[in-house]
């Protein structure tokens, strides 16, 4: 689990886009070994900005793998697949399907504790957003992220 910073931005079809803005990022991963070069589990990622009037967030949750390609070094990359959330205090959440890669490297400080810098780009699937008053602001809404954080790391067992 960590924190971080991310630059969020938005597409879509028939509309301007709104460049990217920047905000904070909470990480958390739980999971487990499959082998001691292949870990499974499930990863939530949120990021948010808080702004008077609009405030915008998005929420990725997946089932996710990362991969150490050389079993003894501490370099890992990953990805998952699940849902997607956008979220903007303007318009009713807009929920799809979630995809999200990524890498990073292991500071290990004792045999089970490590510090993880990590780099993370998620990208949501198109869809529709509504006002809350439910006229259509948005056809095929495509956001993306790209997150730096430092993830506390715990490994329980032996690894």
């Amino acid at each position: 689990m960590g924190p971080g910073v991310g630059s969020f931005g938005t597409a879509c079809g028939g509309c301007a886009g709104a460049g990217r803005q920047a905000g904070l990022v909470l990480h958390l991963w739980v999971g487990g070994s499959v082998r001691p070069n292949l870990l499974l589990g499930a990863e939530l990622v949120r990021w948010s900005t808080p702004q008077r009037d609009t405030a915008t967030a998005l929420t990725s949750l997946t089932a996710s793998v990362y991969y150490y390609p050389v079993e003894r070094a501490n370099w890992f990359v990953g990805g998952g697949i699940g849902l997607s959330n956008y979220d903007n205090s303007v318009v009713l959440p807009a929920l799809g399907l979630g995809l999200a890669v990524g890498t990073g490297f292991d500071i290990r400080l004792t045999r089970s504790v490590s510090l993880t810098p990590a780099v993370h780009v998620l990208w949501g699937t198109p869809r529709d957003v509504h006002t809350n008053e439910q006229l259509l602001l948005a056809r095929g809404l495509r956001p993306d992220l790209i997150d730096i954080d430092v993830n506390a790391s715990v490994r329980l067992g032996s690894h």
